[in-house]
């Protein structure tokens, strides 16, 4: 069956379509304080009620796999240059449905929040920013997230990877949050071997270097210059066999380090084929090639869990679906592309928010046509990052009302249409046609230099809108003064030198794209269109009055998290207030050290100790402890000990000791630039 060609009809004026349609978008944003476009009326045919379970059928199990900062130019046929280094999962994206107009967040900790939440971060305080390694705020926890929900129809749930959502106090942990077992780190990055977690903000004596590795809520050992996600891939996959009970349905929270940075090679611990590994030594920039090893380390870690699932007769029931949580970084450290899209993570242009995204299902692929390899089905519906949840949890519970107040809406019945062909118009695809990607505050003087403009007390709305479908809004498009700012005609990152020129040389502040027409963004109408531009500042204005403060804090317990960080190496809770109403909380509030096995220890003059070891990946089931300690080179090597110890004399006088080591890279990582 060949696919059927589509004749177009003839469209009216965007600008018509938007002007006619703002009374609408105007009245529901004041009428709704969740922006949140009603599903429009679908015929179900008689293939979607048989494919969509009832809550007496056996209900589906839920692979959600998260990739780190994977651009749009990064995944599959979507990529110029990087197509063959996804290879698992772009066979799942081939016969599946691609999310082609999937939006996430601009940022890591924002995205999670939408994901797990179902609710867009303006409704739960997570707008704002990521969560560093001792930042004293997360999720609030009032808020019940993914695995809560469905705990509740029998789902056994298990999280993998990072976390990411917040860990100054024990309540903020996964296995707090609803998860049954939990491996892998609390914070944003960590280097990929030593574990060592926000390694880029360690001094080169080792000051300020934690591990960040943890089995539910122990530090983990034993996994010293192992590549990060084999390890993680190695605790997914043993949760899988160790699923045997097959009337329990399987969630599995997987969120991939890779692509982050830092971009580290696998090295030997990628096998690859001569045919990819030829093609790996071709890439000519050497950072593109670090960044193209990790993936294909991640797509055979994707390729594992797939194949465990299958082997434990799992994926015939399993709906696999793959995101990025934003965009790519392709500057300074990192290497990522979002070619042909404008921008980077950490902005509201396309490349920083619309991301790779699919879904497959074997009781989904058994309705489409496979006859030909040339068929791709797709999906063009306006599709947020916070639709996931109602999305997956009808298709996998076969429930259509979600009865959490939520912002997200299901896609599920239009999913159907698409894999049975009935529903090919992409007009008719949306479910939804306005979608908040975000809104924030941020403060700063808009004649002032990056430098100064940590020290401004103005406060400047900032954030972006999609209504009509197609017409996007950018406000102040400037996430932070760290990060330069696109130009209009950017599309290769050439931008204002953030160091030395204002906010105000950047020039343009506000933008207005036609998505349809303009899908680079490069044509920006607020002087073409000034009066489309007030109607889109005043719907945006309107959506302002229903965000909640965020609970961001900027500062962070250097001095106490350090205190907890230093007798375990590793990071983890140190606070035993679990509030959010203040973030400064006083030293004297604040001065007990929570133990590992939950006990307070007032005194902060006790020797550091060795943390407890998990032995192995003993997942699920009862925590299985040893008193191994690191390997000797480990204390050394990533200033734990002192050089002028005896243990670190003795080892720099016997160089064999370190040369039999795995890894033999000094300490700091190599900044990663891999220059050839």
């Amino acid at each position: 069956m060949r696919p059927r060609n589509i004749a177009r009809r003839e469209e009216p004026s965007p600008w018509r379509v938007v002007g006619l349609g703002f009374f609408v978008v105007a009245t529901m944003l004041l009428g709704v304080a969740r922006f949140q476009t009603t599903s429009k009326e679908v015929k179900e045919s008689s293939v979607i009620f048989s494919l969509t379970p009832n809550t007496e059928e056996k209900k589906k199990n839920i692979v959600i796999f998260l990739i780190d900062d994977q651009g749009h130019n990064d995944f599959g046929t979507n990529s110029t240059d990087l197509s063959w280094t996804t290879p698992r999962l772009s066979e799942l994206a081939a016969n599946g449905i691609r999310i082609n107009r999937h939006y996430a967040m601009h940022l890591c900790t924002p995205a999670r929040a939408a994901l797990l939440t179902g609710r867009l971060p303006i409704h739960t305080g997570m707008q704002s920013s990521m969560i560093s390694g001792n930042a004293p705020w997360g999720l609030p926890l009032h808020f019940e997230i993914m695995p809560n929900i469905l705990k509740k129809d029998g789902y056994g749930c298990h999280a993998i990877g990072k976390w990411h959502l917040g860990h100054f106090h024990q309540d903020f942990l996964p296995q707090s949050r609803g998860f049954d077992s939990f491996f892998g780190s609390y914070s944003g990055f960590q280097d990929h071997f030593s574990h060592v977690s926000e390694v880029s903000f360690c001094a080169i004596d080792g000051a300020g270097c934690w591990f960040d590795l943890h089995a539910s809520s122990t530090p983990v050992t034993n996994h010293q210059d192992e590549f990060a996600i084999f390890i993680l891939g190695q605790a997914a996959n043993k949760i899988i066999q160790n699923h045997n009970n097959k009337d329990i349905p399987l969630f599995l929270y997987f969120a991939a380090p890779t692509v982050h940075m830092p971009i580290e090679p696998p090295g030997d611990a990628l096998n690859l084929s001569t045919n990819l590994r030829l093609k790996l030594e071709a890439i000519p920039n050497a950072r593109r090639r670090a960044f193209a090893a990790e993936t294909l380390a991640m797509d055979y870690v994707a390729g594992s869990l797939i194949d465990n699932l299958q082997n434990q007769h799992l994926w015939h029931d399993t709906i696999f679906c793959a995101l990025s949580d934003n965009g790519a970084q392709p500057q300074v450290v990192g290497s990522g592309n979002n070619y042909p899209l404008r921008g980077m993570k950490g902005f509201y242009f396309d490349g920083g928010i619309r991301t790779p995204a699919f879904i497959f299902t074997p009781f989904l692929s058994s309705i489409m046509d496979t006859t030909t390899l040339e068929k791709q089905y797709s999906y063009d519906g306006l599709f947020s990052i916070v639709d996931w949840l109602p999305t997956l949890y009808q298709a996998a519970t076969g429930k259509k009302k979600f009865t959490q107040d939520i912002d997200g809406v299901s896609h599920w019945d239009a999913l159907l249409k698409v894999a049975s062909n009935s529903n090919t118009s992409k007009e008719k695809q949306s479910i939804r046609t306005n979608l908040i990607l975000n809104i924030d505050e941020f403060s700063c003087d808009i004649n002032a230099t990056a430098p100064e403009c940590l020290a401004g007390n103005l406060s400047y709305p900032t954030g972006s809108i999609i209504v009509n479908n197609t017409i996007k809004l950018i406000r102040n498009a400037i996430w932070l003064p760290i990060w330069n700012v696109p130009f209009t005609n950017d599309l290769q990152n050439v931008s204002a030198d953030a160091q030395e020129e204002t906010w105000a040389d950047a020039h343009v502040q506000d933008f207005v794209f036609d998505l349809k027409n303009d899908p680079t963004e490069s044509q920006n109408l607020v002087q073409l269109q000034p009066e489309l531009y007030q109607e889109l500042l005043r719907v945006f204005n309107d959506a302002r009055l229903h965000t909640v403060p965020s609970v961001y804090c900027p500062y962070s317990d250097d001095d106490t998290a350090a205190s907890i960080f230093n007798k375990t190496h590793f990071i983890g809770p140190w606070r035993s207030n679990a509030s959010l109403a203040n973030c400064l909380l006083s030293q004297t509030e604040n001065d007990d050290i929570i133990e590992e096995d939950g006990s307070i220890v007032r005194s902060r003059n006790e020797p550091n100790v060795v943390p407890v070891v998990q032995d192995e990946l003993s997942l699920p089931g009862p925590r299985a402890s040893t008193s191994v300690e690191f390997p000797a080179y480990v204390y050394c090597r990533y200033g734990l000990l002192p050089p002028s110890s005896s243990l670190c004399r003795s080892l720099s006088s016997n160089s064999l000791s370190l040369k039999n080591e795995r890894n033999k890279r000094d300490y700091p990582p190599r900044r990663l630039l891999y220059d050839s």
